[in-house]
């Protein structure tokens, strides 16, 4: 039973594989990228330095307006200071970001052979962004699709918070997974005192899960999101709770976290946490 299982997820993903070639690769470091600053509507942080960082798949920016009304009706998710988004669109973030009160920094990484519409990540933010910046991520086995990293300084008054956003390649390994930390973690120089790494990793085997975990430990990041267990299930993995999803950070305490059961906009569901920042001052 456990054999058919593998086999029918396998032959899913080699099937699926053969679809997605194609796409048109924006293979410039710099370009294409759109942005727009952020509203001038806050002058300080809540009490205590806290930041709320929230984390969300929205397949394709097909549903974006459920993902707005999910982002502005639960609690635990409006008002967050960064938003991290994978799989969106130019279009999707203008309407999100206007109608949520944010500026952003947009990335696509192609254009997608299927929807013929741009596919990327961005980062939402209530606060002044600078130093933006696309890293390409290694490529999958199978697919060749590129997946990108998105990054940025977030301003918030004295404090300066980089924040990373990911979407990795489903096709990898465990073992892949964790060179996939090691790639990212590279990337965060090391006299970045505050730093959030969010996105949806793909770790769908827990053994990937524990390999990307564990190298963020060793760099002196913290899972973030330690209440959460499992983000997204779907028919094609035959319903099997994976997470997927991750936020990690640095020089960081977490305040509180967890994921919001709402899968109208994607079967990913959105996580968020609340960071107290250590050492900082709140001017």
């Amino acid at each position: 039973m456990l054999f058919i299982k593998r086999s029918s997820i396998f032959l899913i993903f080699f099937l699926s594989s053969c679809v997605w070639k194609g796409h048109f690769v924006y293979g410039d470091h710099d370009q294409p990228v759109y942005s727009k600053p952020a509203p001038p509507q806050r002058s300080h942080l809540n009490q205590g330095i806290v930041l709320k960082a929230v984390s969300y798949n929205i397949e394709h920016a097909q549903k974006v307006d459920q993902a707005i009304e999910v982002l502005r009706s639960h609690e635990t998710l409006k008002d967050a200071d960064l938003v991290c988004l994978q799989e969106m669109d130019l279009p999707g973030i203008q309407k999100m970001a206007d109608q949520l009160g944010y500026g952003y920094v947009y990335y696509p990484s192609i254009r997608h052979v299927m929807t013929h519409k741009d596919f990327g990540n961005t980062i939402l933010s209530r606060w002044p962004l600078s130093k933006h910046a696309k890293h390409v991520l290694p490529p999958g086995r199978m697919t060749q699709m590129q997946r990108i990293m998105v990054s940025a300084k977030a301003h918030l008054g004295k404090n300066e918070v980089w924040a990373y956003c990911l979407h990795d390649d489903a096709y990898l390994s465990a073992y892949k997974k964790r060179d996939l930390a090691r790639f990212v973690l590279e990337s965060i120089p090391d006299d970045v005192m505050y730093a959030i790494v969010a996105g949806d990793f793909n770790t769908f085997s827990r053994r990937a899960q524990k390999y990307v975990e564990n190298e963020f430990q060793h760099a002196g990041f913290m899972v973030s999101t330690p209440n959460v267990h499992w983000t997204s299930k779907h028919w094609y993995l035959l319903s099997q709770k994976s997470k997927l999803d991750h936020i990690f950070s640095r020089n960081m305490e977490v305040d509180d976290s967890g994921l919001v059961m709402d899968r109208s906009a994607f079967d990913h569901m959105p996580i968020w946490t609340q960071l107290k920042l250590k050492g900082c001052t709140d001017d």
